[in-house]
Formats: C-alpha cells, structure tokens, sequence
C-alpha cells in the first residue's frame, strides 16, 4: 500500500511536517510513500522528497514530475518516480518521450 503525504491539490490542514506525515505514515504499516506536487505533472519539492526520505526508511517515490530532464535531481531523494517520463501519441504512451507542456 502506498501513502501519498502531500496529494496534488491539497496541503496539510494541521500544519504538521512532511518528516512528521512521513513517520506516521510508516508507523501505519504503508510500504512506500508518494511525494507530489502541487498539481498533475507538476515536479515534487525537492525538500518535501528529501525530508521524507531522511524520516523513513521505507521507499520514498516521486509521484508528479518527473521528466528525463529532471529525473538525476531527484534521484538522490526519491527511490523511483511513481511511473516512468512518458509521452501520449494517438492514445498510447511511449515511455521514455516526455511532451514538452503545451505540444500536442
């Protein structure tokens, strides 16, 4: 089961920490948590990932974001992106192709 500690368009109504959502969320027994960022296709804080995976000690994966261009900045903090940089062409994913945002 995956924890996703900081979903896409929403933020920590308590105030509490990434490293404090992180611990209780390894605490409830998740096997590996989701670090997002603020909107699909949006790159995950760097600081978000790397407070996380200094609380834990389970995976930590980068779940919005990544692109080959940024996929060496995150790997020092993120065990994995949630899913490989991938490109939509005629209604298929071809991984390893990111589409710049906007190109069709």
């Amino acid at each position: 089961m995956f924890g996703n500690i900081t979903p896409e368009f929403s933020r920590s109504v308590g105030g509490r920490t990434v490293a404090d959502r992180a611990a209780s969320a390894a605490y409830l027994g998740v096997d590996a948590l989701l670090i997002s960022g603020p909107a699909a296709g949006v790159d995950a804080s760097m600081s978000d990932l790397r407070e996380a995976k200094e609380a834990v000690d389970i995976p930590v994966l980068a779940n919005t974001g990544v692109k080959h261009e940024t996929i060496e900045d995150v790997s020092p903090w993120a065990d994995a992106p949630s899913s490989a940089p991938a490109e939509s062409r005629r209604g298929h994913l071809e991984p390893g192709r990111p589409r710049a945002r906007g190109s069709t």
